[in-house]
């Protein structure tokens, strides 16, 4: 059987190249055997049926590579749920008195826990908006609002 360029078979020496292949052409061209690697290296790297194979490779050790790191991970959804809420509720003074980190908590919370929630409803909110949010799982009616707003300036 013969190896074109259209075909999805590969030789032998096509497969150890692809095996020896580590994200180094010329390098995999001479741990496969090719007389000339470098060459070899380039014209290989090229084919289809070669750029097909090291894709799929390339898919696996990342597939593998995930589960790996996956079984390292030692926190759970619970965690970063936790996490997330103890960000939300910090206060604006331990932020430089901004809010852009309680609101990137909130917004994240949102759409994990509420994908009917809109994010960019919370740009421009008040503290006492957020905080609404926080306790009642939605935002304060306008008029609610500007009654929090006043309340807190006294």
């Amino acid at each position: 059987m013969t190896n074109d360029d259209n075909s999805d078979f590969l030789t032998e020496k096509q497969i150890h190249f692809v095996a020896a292949w580590s994200g180094n052409g010329t390098e995999a061209a001479r741990r496969a055997g090719y007389s000339n690697p470098q060459v070899a290296g380039a014209k290989l790297m090229r084919l289809p049926a070669v750029e097909n194979a090291l894709r799929k490779k390339q898919r696996a050790m990342l597939q593998e590579s995930a589960e790996r790191m996956a079984k390292d991970l030692t926190f759970t959804r619970a965690d970063v749920l936790n996490r997330l809420w103890d960000l939300a509720q910090l206060d604006p003074r331990s932020t430089n008195n901004s809010i852009s980190v309680q609101v990137g908590a909130l917004t994240t919370l949102a759409k994990i826990l509420d994908p009917r929630i809109d994010p960019s409803e919370l740009k421009g909110k008040t503290p006492e908006e957020v905080e609404f949010l926080l306790i009642h799982g939605y935002l304060p009616p306008p008029e609610a609002a500007n009654q929090a707003s006043e309340a807190s300036k006294d």
